[in-house]
């Protein structure tokens, strides 16, 4: 199946570049502040899986890099792995290789309960970073007889090899794009996607939202959602959260948002219900072991429902005066000991 081409959604991605421009320096602006004092560079951390490696959940494994992106490129101005580290007197903008040790990381395994269906990784950095010691993880995942959840922006892109052997381990890719995201990146997702679909591999777009005081971002975002439920493409929604004393909420209509249960981050809720029907990793039950179908159409409405097991409230449900609480998995960073 080729990509109903995107002449009409790269209209309207191209159609306002001050936008574009803009708003990659409210993100710029937002994480300025934790570039203002001297950071340590962070030691490498031993690559673990689960509660038996000393993680949060029995969903998690150590990312293959500890570090991501320079401050003024954080996520959205709001990524809560850059904020811990930042925190903590490390650079979040220095990558550092984690050490893999098969034998570890199978005992950690055999540690995991039964039921558990999935481990994630990506959750503190990006796979993209190292695909080969990604896709060696993945293969311990598989051979676990569970399947690994790569989150990731790819800011590179796996070679073909490289994606076949994702495909061959059962790898499902959760690739994070929003409105905030240049063109380019935007389309390298996009053809990264269709690439990866057309060789048989599950990806998942993960879109960040939320409500702009910018008509021009609302607009954007609706062509990226409008394009993927053309495509047949698997989607997921996560609604961006926002500390009231972040920078970047200036950029944001916050009439539309409300507050989350006992925080001070405030969010929209899911805003596209009907047309991004795949939950978050965050919020499947802990059985999951993936989806029946590349396209989006090939999975039983019903089965999707299922999924659903600590869904992210849509809009209607955080507008309702009754504050929510984020799911228990969201925004979970990693523990380090402050630099003295």
């Amino acid at each position: 199946m080729s990509i109903k081409q995107s002449r009409d959604i790269f209209d309207v991605l191209k159609s306002d570049k001050t936008t574009v421009k803009a708003s990659r320096q409210d993100v710029k602006f937002s994480n300025s502040c934790f570039a203002q004092k001297a950071l340590a560079v962070p030691d490498p951390l031993q690559m673990r899986v689960g509660k038996a490696g000393g993680l949060p959940f029995d969903t998690l494994s150590t990312d293959v890099m500890t570090g991501c992106l320079p401050a003024e490129l954080a996520c959205y101005g709001t990524c809560f792995a850059a904020i811990a580290s930042y925190k903590a007197g490390y650079d979040f903008g220095k990558r550092v290789p984690n050490i893999f040790d098969e034998a570890v990381l199978n005992a950690d395994f055999a540690a995991l309960p039964q039921e558990q269906g999935y481990v994630r990784n990506g959750w503190n950095s990006d796979p993209s970073w190292d695909w080969d010691k990604a896709i060696d993880l993945a293969t311990l995942t598989h051979a676990s007889g569970r399947i690994m959840i790569f989150i990731s922006k790819c800011f590179n892109v796996p070679t073909d090899a490289q994606m076949q052997r994702l495909i061959d381990v059962g790898a499902e890719i959760r690739l994070s794009m929003s409105a905030f995201d240049t063109d380019a990146y935007l389309k390298h997702r996009f053809e990264f996607m269709h690439a990866f679909r057309e060789k048989g591999g599950f990806v998942i777009a993960l879109v960040i939202t939320t409500r702009f005081k910018n008509p021009a971002l609302n607009t954007r975002q609706d062509a990226i959602v409008e394009f993927l439920a053309t495509n047949d493409f698997l989607a997921a929604e996560n609604s961006l959260r926002v500390n009231e004393g972040a920078r970047i909420i200036d950029s944001l209509d916050t009439t539309e948002m409300a507050k989350l249960q006992d925080s001070t981050d405030v969010w929209c809720g899911r805003l596209y219900e009907d047309k991004l029907r795949i939950p978050t990793t965050t919020s499947v039950p802990f059985s999951y072991r993936g989806l029946q179908s590349p396209f989006f159409s090939g999975n039983d409405p019903d089965f999707i429902q299922s999924l659903f097991f600590d869904p992210v409230p849509t809009r209607n449900d955080v507008m309702s005066g009754v504050p929510h609480q984020k799911p228990k998995q969201c925004g979970i960073g990693i523990e380090r000991t402050p630099v003295a």
